[in-house]
């Protein structure tokens, strides 16, 4: 998968390029079926809810070196994790290789690595992280997630 360079020297990643890597494929088997859209007040949770297959197109990776990573979480699939808490940051914080997360802007991470990894390594963190979050804000909200 070759990357979108930005005019500022970032090589940028749509996840839906990567899902079918084997790396993003794993991640997204260990994720729930479905991610329920938990955050917001709601009948029907599962009426904006994410299939697992189709979470990987709301979100993005980018890189300027391998170490330091940009990932992104389109507004749609902001029902499914409450940013406004840190459980995605802590998530991302806890995932191997990673020595620092920040959660830079309302949809927007920054994880700085110990070593280099390629984008689909990267993304299926990411989607690790988002799985580990959303299952602590279910289960907070008393929630059941369908594994």
């Amino acid at each position: 998968m070759r990357p979108r360079r930005s005019s500022d020297g970032w090589d940028q990643f749509d996840g839906d390029a990567l899902a079918e890597t084997p790396a993003v494929r794993a991640a997204l088997a260990r994720a729930p079926q479905t991610f329920l859209a938990i955050v917001f007040e709601a009948d029907d949770i599962e009426s904006e809810a994410i299939p697992r297959a189709e979470l990987c197109s709301y979100l993005s990776v980018a890189t300027r070196d391998g170490t330091w990573w940009g990932l992104g979480l389109e507004d749609t699939a902001k029902v499914v994790v409450d940013l406004d808490q840190d459980d995605l940051k802590r998530a991302l914080a806890g995932q191997p290789d990673v020595a620092e997360a920040e959660h830079e802007e309302r949809e927007t991470f920054q994880v700085v690595l110990a070593r280099q990894l390629t984008a689909d390594e990267v993304l299926a963190r990411f989607v690790d992280a988002i799985a580990a979050a959303h299952r602590e804000q279910a289960r907070q909200r008393g929630i059941t997630v369908a594994e």
